[in-house]
């Protein structure tokens, strides 16, 4: 009798979480799946008989609300499935500028910022970061940031911090927020840290800090400015090719200082630190670019 008054109790909740959700205009909101193997459920009950299908570490998936300790999402093709709200981690979310003319800043106004455009009446933003009350949001495909007065996120939605940069320290800044994802999982095409490739893990680091750079290591090297190999800092871009003295690019990683430097490498390292003047990367260097 107790199982059969249990399992109404997570029916009706299920229910209740249904009508609330139907009834209710969540923004666009996006997480990527941070447990090795997570599963899905078609209600909102961890039980083997309600399990619909797993996904993977690295798996990105619409929310659509929240229901507990679940997620509500849309994923792989089935709308309306639940997901563990503790293997989930938000990317982005979706938010509308108030009904008034707001300034956008590069920076929070606390840490220096200066208004860089005034945003139209009701305009749709991305929402990626959090300050204290301000939001870090993507305009003109850069990182900037506004008042959170002026801006609503969906309430269940935990953002990521943003991560200031200090004008005298920006390159070390830059290289210790790397320096957090040593072991992470090596990805192909991963841009999360779930898990990264190389020109993925340096694109994840640099939007932290409101740098744009092109996704592939071969368009990179276009971004910023050469630098020679001797004149090389701190949060340069060091690029590399496969054979000793080639010049066709195919990886990418962040110099930290001291002759080394920070990838995401290879399937069985992930992220570490490497030597940058190894005997195997040495002749392989090709380039080096500044894009702070």
């Amino acid at each position: 009798m107790n199982n059969i008054l249990k399992k109404a109790a997570y029916i009706g909740l299920t229910l209740l979480c249904t009508l609330l959700i139907s009834t209710t205009a969540y923004a666009y909101t996006r997480g990527v799946v941070t447990g090795e193997v997570v599963n899905v459920r078609a209600y909102s009950e961890i039980n083997y008989g309600n399990r619909l299908f797993q996904v993977n570490r690295g798996e990105v998936i619409e929310i659509v609300g929240v229901c507990g300790d679940f997620f509500r999402a849309n994923i792989d093709g089935s709308e309306n499935v639940y997901i563990s709200r503790e293997w989930v981690e938000i990317l982005e979310t979706s938010g509308t500028l108030s009904d008034c003319s707001i300034f956008i800043y590069d920076l929070p106004r606390q840490e220096g910022g200066v208004p860089i455009s005034q945003a139209d009446s009701n305009l749709a933003v991305t929402v990626v970061s959090s300050f204290e009350n301000w939001f870090g949001i993507i305009y003109g495909g850069e990182l900037a940031f506004v008042e959170k007065s002026y801006l609503s996120i969906p309430y269940f939605v935990e953002l990521q911090t943003a991560h200031i940069p200090t004008a005298t320290t920006l390159g070390q800044e830059i290289v210790e927020f790397a320096k957090q994802y040593l072991g992470a999982r090596y990805v192909w095409g991963g841009t999360t840290p779930a898990g990264f490739d190389c020109s993925g893990f340096m694109t994840y680091i640099l939007r932290n800090f409101g740098i744009s750079v092109n996704r592939s290591s071969r368009d990179m090297v276009r971004n910023g400015v050469h630098v020679d190999r001797s004149d090389i800092q701190p949060a340069d871009l060091v690029f590399f090719s496969a054979s000793p003295g080639g010049s066709r690019i195919t990886h990418v990683g962040m110099y930290i200082g001291g002759g080394r430097f920070i990838h995401a490498s290879t399937w069985n390292t992930g992220v570490r630190i490497s030597d940058f003047n190894s005997a195997y990367h040495r002749p392989r260097f090709v380039a080096a670019r500044r894009v702070i």
